[in-house]
């Protein structure tokens, strides 16, 4: 004993190297190569990789597609002394091993070294979200010991496998990894996990390649310059960004510090010059003088789909913006909140790239000046470009700022042109771009007619906005319907019930579930989710059409295809839904269920969204209130409220701050105090002013849209 005592390893570093060693006697070649890969992105990583996103990598690095890895098994059984996988739950694997949440019975040993075995004889399936649990080290440590140059991969003797991370190779090999899938793009949508990674993380991937280059090898270090030269000499927006028309991705690198780090990386002129290609090396020589040239392809290729194509003018507009403030010498990190730039700034930098000025090129700077509030600018650019061409496009545009300005009758006679000619664009040749536009297009035109006090025909464009199946803009359009439904002089709820029945069937090849339980999934996946105004639309009308049996199995059939673990806020409003229109025992029953996923919620760990942290405590709340147990009531509210003020404290950011204002206002609403939420749902909407000039009232602000 006194012998062992004297072998262990003292100090941390120590300890690591003892445990890497372990790992390197214990394993074989294989199962080496699969956990240096691992701890070799981990560490490199500057934010947590989700499994997905290291599934891809050990595909790509492995040059495999096979999908049964077993990764989450490996990391939480065989590595167990090395990583965390955090799931959204909180739920660790101590838990789903002892089943006291998910039913798992099989007893598993505790993870450590000593007790791990590759091929042991235990086998447990874990099957978490992929895509939202993430993968960190146990400890902080390991990665500090794992990125320090000095030591390297460690074996246990000479005939076993090194087990750890030369961190200047792997830094490298990560980067070129990642600008591998930005420049060898497919087009395929949506991204992988990966691509999507690559995107948001390579320049800070580049970072760490720049505080090596002394040691980098040149073979390496060519292959990330001609990589690096690839991605901005010929930049395509739609095969490497993966823009989806707004290019969001491109924004957040320019700015001078990354391409301080490209001018780094392109400075070592020995490794520049075993490029073959003669004109990459002259765009090298010239990028070097004068740095900011590094983004000049990529701003005209932006500016050619804003001006020429039709991608979304100002993310485009602010992109183009952010180039031309490196060429003039400054630094433009501001633009990555998307500031409203003046009339003057939109017209410099829509005349940067040169472009003919023809009626496509004028109405895409009317629509950008549009987007950005320039109204009186914007219509003089858009009748300019209907006076060169009357394009379908331009009337839209210009329709929607009259509508702003109050010139009703003239927005409307604007878009109804225009779908005319949108609708036999679409008949002559189908497209789905054109469909999602047509569809667009049909509830602006119902939205307009709102305005105008003509429920009749809004409720006419909303039924041909859903004729079209959009997979976009279907939601809003049920949405619009139901609700003009509903506030109509006489609730019509046959009618509602035709609109609900005519979605609740499949119709789109890529979507199995029926089109209504799509929308009723939408509304709890986005902001708006929260406030849970369509469920009981769709339950009062079904309860009033004597649907109530097609409503609650519609409803428990939702909740049981969601195959779910936990319950989630889905769950909660479709049982509450439930248990609102039920009577006697069969609503006691219904809250009996509610109570209990409200309390599976509330004593899960869940670390969702904080738009939705605290509402099963709400719920539970008001439903102790509803039954007279005040003190009940209280005592769940109480952490709630107290949450969200925390949440809301300004040490955030304004957005934040009203964010957790509007929460708060709803929290008070629910429990009954409604003179304080008022007061700060008050706060919630932003100061404008009125047509006369005068500042808003907070009562004109809540009465606002």
């Amino acid at each position: 004993m006194v012998e062992s005592l004297h072998k262990a390893p003292k100090g941390l570093d120590a300890m690591l190297k003892h445990v890497l060693e372990t790992f390197s006697s214990r394993l074989n070649e294989e199962e080496v190569a699969d956990l240096n890969i691992i701890l070799g992105w981990v560490a490199c990583s500057d934010r947590p990789l989700s499994l997905a996103v290291l599934g891809q990598i050990l595909a790509v690095e492995l040059q495999t597609n096979d999908e049964k890895l077993g990764l989450e098994d490996a990391l939480r059984i065989q590595y167990a002394s090395l990583f965390v996988l955090n799931r959204e739950d909180g739920l660790t694997t101590a838990d789903l091993i002892s089943g006291e949440r998910n039913g798992f019975a099989q007893p598993q040993d505790d993870g450590s070294v000593d007790n791990s075995d590759s091929s042991s004889e235990q086998e447990q399936e874990f099957n978490s979200d992929t895509y939202r649990t993430k993968v960190v080290f146990c400890h902080a440590s390991i990665r500090d010991y794992l990125r320090n140059p000095s030591y390297g991969k460690v074996a246990a003797g000479d005939e076993s496998t090194p087990v750890g991370v030369d961190i200047v190779q792997m830094s490298v090999k990560a980067l070129n990894v990642c600008l591998s899938e930005i420049a060898n793009g497919n087009g395929s949508f949506p991204p992988s996990s990966l691509r999507v990674f690559a995107l948001r993380d390579w320049v800070s991937h580049l970072n760490h390649v720049c505080k090596h280059l002394d040691k980098i090898d040149q073979q390496q270090k060519q292959e990330t310059i001609v990589l690096l030269c690839r991605i901005l000499r010929y930049p395509n927006l739609e095969e490497m960004f993966h823009t989806g028309a707004a290019p969001y991705h491109v924004i957040l690198f320019i700015n001078r510090q990354t391409i301080d780090l490209i001018v780094s990386l392109l400075a070592d002129q020995e490794c520049v010059n075993t490029i073959d290609d003669i004109e990459t090396r002259e765009w090298i020589r010239v990028c070097i003088q004068e740095p900011a040239q590094l983004l000049v392809p990529l701003g005209r290729e932006v500016a050619s789909r804003w001006l020429i194509d039709s991608w979304d003018p100002e993310f485009c507009m602010v992109a183009v913006w952010a180039i031309v403030i490196l060429l003039n010498g400054d630094n433009p990190l501001h633009l990555q909140a998307l500031p409203t730039a003046s009339v003057d700034t939109v017209l410099e930098v829509a005349r940067w790239a040169q472009f003919e000025e023809t009626a496509r090129w004028n109405h895409h700077v009317g629509a950008c000046l549009s987007e950005l509030g320039h109204d009186d600018t914007a219509i003089q650019y858009l009748n300019t470009a209907l006076a060169l061409e009357p394009i379908w496009g331009a009337k839209g545009d210009l329709g929607k700022v009259y509508g702003r300005q109050g010139r009703l009758n003239d927005s409307l006679q604007l878009l109804i042109e225009c779908e005319v000619q949108y609708t036999q664009l679409l008949a002559d040749h189908e497209d789905e771009n054109k469909t999602q536009d047509l569809s667009k297009l049909r509830n602006n035109l119902g939205l307009l007619h709102i305005q105008l006090g003509d429920y009749s025909n809004a409720i006419h464009w909303f039924m041909a906005s859903i004729e079209l199946w959009d997979y976009v803009h279907i939601n809003e359009a049920v949405s619009l319907a139901l609700r003009v439904l509903v506030v109509s002089q006489y609730p019509q709820y046959e009618r509602i019930m035709h609109v609900l029945k005519k979605v609740d069937r499949s119709v789109w090849h890529f979507e199995s579930r029926t089109c209504l339980f799509y929308l009723l999934q939408q509304h709890f996946e986005h902001y708006a989710g929260w406030d849970t105004w369509f469920p009981f639309i769709v339950a009062v009308s079904a309860k009033r059409c004597n649907n109530l049996h097609w409503l609650e199995g519609m409803y428990q059939g939702a909740i049981a295809e969601r195959n779910m673990q936990l319950a989630s806020i889905d769950d909660i409003c479709f049982m509450e839904s439930l248990a609102h229109l039920q009577t006697g025992d069969s609503q006691a029953l219904i809250v009996q269920e509610l109570e209990k996923i409200c309390d599976n919620e509330i004593q899960s760990f869940s670390t969702g969204t904080d738009l939705f942290d605290g509402q099963p405590g709400i719920y539970m709340g008001v439903w102790h209130k509803l039954n007279g147990r005040e003190q009940e009531a209280r005592d769940y509210f109480r952490p709630n409220v107290i949450q969200t003020v925390i949440f809301g404290n300004g040490e955030s950011g304004t957005y934040f701050m009203n964010d957790a204002r509007r929460i708060l206002g709803h929290h008070l609403a629910m429990i009954g105090d409604d003179e304080d939420a008022i007061t700060v749902l008050q706060h919630v909407h932003s100061p404008f002013t009125t047509r006369d000039g005068t500042a808003a009232s907070a009562e004109e602000r809540m009465a606002s849209p």
